[in-house]
């Protein structure tokens, strides 16, 4: 109740962006090109790591190609 006595009634509509298209390992994506950037925010848990099972994850692919080179990952 307001003060004065006067009630005020109103709506939250709070909306939440669905999971990223990887956050199955079987959606994982594939890496290419030099640089990946993405985040966890709406990512759910598959049940399917073993490293954090009770974490939030996203899954990509990697194929090396014939190339040497060096692949350099940062979480």
């Amino acid at each position: 109740q307001m003060p004065g006595g006067t009630t005020t009634q109103y709506a939250v509509s709070v909306a939440v962006g669905a999971p990223p298209t990887n956050d199955l390992c079987a959606n994982a994506a594939p890496l290419a090109g030099l640089s990946v950037a993405g985040n966890t925010l709406t990512a759910t848990n598959d049940g399917t790591s073993t490293c954090d099972a009770a974490g939030d994850d996203v899954w990509y692919t990697f194929t090396a190609g014939a190339l040497a080179g060096t692949l350099n990952l940062n979480t």
